[in-house]
């Protein structure tokens, strides 16, 4: 029993990683779905990106402003990168 989930669970995950991959066709037939459907949704995250998505946007403001900020580099302003400096 625990052996045939295990294995189904992995068929499972290997489905979604090749379908979800960057392919046009995807993006496409999920776009084409949202507009065809009657009640479409407000958001619609298509790739391996909607996991991560949907797991940050259960998170306070503050904690992803937070999570952003460590992964993005400093941005220094461009009005302020070419000032000569005195």
């Amino acid at each position: 029993m625990t052996k045939d989930f295990i294995e189904k669970y992995a068929e499972h995950c290997e489905t979604m990683m090749t379908s979800a991959r960057w392919e046009l066709k995807v993006l496409i037939d999920s776009i084409v779905r949202v507009v065809k459907s009657k009640y479409p949704p407000a958001q619609l995250l298509v790739g391996l990106d909607r996991y991560i998505h949907a797991t940050l946007t259960m998170l306070p403001q503050w904690a992803r402003h937070f999570l952003v900020q460590l992964m993005i580099p400093p941005q220094i302003p461009a009005a302020v990168a070419g000032r000569p400096r005195a």
